[in-house]
């Protein structure tokens, strides 16, 4: 999902892996993960980078890391299933029925969906659906769409990671599950490079 449209990464995880741990587990695992798929995003996309566009948005976020990272730790753990499912449930509507808005100030509107996403990060790992929405009711070309998130998730992660490890909330034994899950992720990075290569008619690479 996360290596076809630069989202849905923790949309298709996160409902799958609270079946077996709590939370607050599930975010210390997905958002390191998250965090390798957008940095290959990005690598792929590298001369394609609208830095001036996401910047702004990148700031916003970083002013909601910690307020999400605060939320995770005193929120209770069925709260936070709760919002888990609500935000996955609610965003999956919004996509079918293509619902948009009017927004004239693209800029602050821009900035409200990277501090939310920022919030929703650490409290949940579900960063994607405030921009992503945004950036579809703003109609934002494909190609720019795409390498934007890759750009915007990347930033906000290693902020995010950071801000988890700092609280102890990422530690050595999450990492370890990382890695263990990290070949089924490549694995599935590599499939959304071959399904985009026969979309489009490229040779999918890393250079």
């Amino acid at each position: 999902m996360k290596g076809t449209a630069a989202f849905g990464f923790t949309m298709v995880a996160a409902p799958f892996l609270l079946l077996m741990w709590e939370a607050r587990l599930v975010v210390s695992i997905i958002v390191p993960l998250a965090t390798l798929i957008d940095g290959m995003i990005v690598l792929q996309n590298r001369r394609n980078l609208e830095w001036g566009r996401v910047m702004p948005m990148v700031a916003a976020g970083a002013v909601g890391v910690p307020l999400g990272n605060v939320i995770l730790l005193v929120v209770a753990e069925q709260a936070l299933k709760l919002a888990i499912a609500s935000v996955v449930l609610a965003f999956g509507v919004m996509l079918l029925v293509g619902y948009t808005v009017t927004i004239r100030r693209e800029r602050v509107a821009g900035g409200i969906a990277g501090f939310l996403s920022g919030a929703s990060l650490t409290s949940t790992s579900l960063s994607g659906p405030p921009v992503t929405l945004f950036m579809i009711n703003q109609r934002w070309e494909r190609d720019t769409f795409r390498t934007s998130q890759g750009l915007f998730h990347l930033m906000l992660d290693v902020l995010g990671t950071a801000s988890l490890a700092v609280t102890q909330v990422v530690t050595g034994k999450t990492l370890l599950v990382d890695l263990a899950l990290l070949p089924p992720v490549l694995a599935g990075y590599g499939l959304a490079l071959l399904v985009l290569g026969f979309h489009y008619g490229l040779t999918p690479t890393l250079s």
